[in-house]
């Protein structure tokens, strides 16, 4: 009888849940290196290990590959690869058609197999701390996702197609390489929170003011001058980060945020803040110092603001 093999490392699943369970039919093989295991999987043996399985969690196991055959586990909702070394996924991971989180962080990936949109059922999508350069367009046909992470990779840009995803809530683009962000991000109506930190940014597109369930948003770190005006328009927000920027003013409409707690302003280049800041009555800190600002504006916002903490 021949198998066909895919290689993954595994450490504790062989040789206490694998190994004892299996039948004398079907071949085995492993061997000691470096202080792992290394099994060859067949689909007979997926199958039977893992094919009633609606969770895996390979987590930290040094894998180098995935094996095409884990599309066979169609009740599979849940894969955890964080913690590895891989630098693909196979295209037949996309025939896991009940998968509702995917956690691949903290590996080598340099690209994502476009077959990763027709995860219909897909919530949760962790790719960060990888080595992408630019994810594929069918990204934009998970309609059912609510967070993606795409933090501390290496994207020059995102895809307009990123707007189609209408449920998302938790969207995380930091420590990337973006030079700017598409005008489709206002179509995220889900939206809660918005993680730009650390890029190459020196503006945001005015639909950011459509994001009417933000709460947070974060742009610390970037290249900003200036932020539109229809920042006012987010009226759910609670926290806006812009620290360490270029700003050199603060738009007035940003004293509309009447649900404000957390404001950070601080290193840019401000000379002046909006009289406007004074009317944001639920401001719990505005952190303002590493600016040119005058002893007399920070006292009368003190005055305005006599409840909030104030760094200046």
């Amino acid at each position: 009888m021949s198998h066909k093999f895919s290689t993954i490392l595994i450490d504790d699943i062989i040789k206490h849940i694998l190994i004892p369970d299996l039948g004398h039919d079907l071949l085995v093989k492993c061997r000691f290196i470096n202080s792992h295991w290394k099994f060859a999987c067949t689909t007979e043996i997926l199958k039977r290990k893992y094919g009633d399985k609606t969770c895996i969690n390979l987590v930290g196991k040094q894998l180098t590959s995935v094996p095409a055959e884990i599309g066979s586990l169609q009740n599979l909702q849940q894969l955890s690869l964080f913690d590895n070394q891989l630098t693909s996924v196979p295209p037949e991971i996309g025939s896991l058609q009940q998968l509702q989180t995917l956690t691949l962080s903290y590996n080598q990936l340099t690209s994502v197999p476009a077959e990763i949109g027709s995860l219909q059922q897909l919530q949760i999508l962790w790719l960060s701390n990888n080595q992408l350069t630019s994810v594929p367009d069918e990204i934009g046909s998970l309609q059912q996702l609510q967070t993606l992470s795409l933090s501390y990779n290496q994207l020059t840009s995102v895809s307009a197609e990123i707007g189609n995803l209408q449920q998302l809530r938790d969207l995380h683009l930091s420590h990337n390489l973006l030079l700017s962000v598409p005008a489709e991000i206002g179509s995220l109506q889900q939206l809660r929170t918005l993680d730009l930190d650390s890029n190459h940014l020196t503006s945001v597109p005015a639909e950011i003011g459509s994001l009417q369930q933000l709460r947070e948003l974060s742009l610390h770190n970037n290249q900003l001058t200036s932020v539109p005006a229809e920042i006012g328009f987010l009226q759910q927000v609670q926290v806006i980060y812009l620290s360490y920027n270029q700003l050199t003013s603060v738009p007035p409409e940003i004293g509309s945020l009447q649900q404000l707690e957390y404001l950070d302003l601080s290193n840019n280049h401000l000379t002046s803040v909006p009289a406007e800041i004074g009317s944001l009555q639920q401001l719990q800190k505005l952190c303002l110092n590493g600016n040119q600002l005058t002893s007399s504006i920070i006292t009368g916002l003190q005055e305005q603001l006599p409840n909030c903490t104030m760094y200046a």
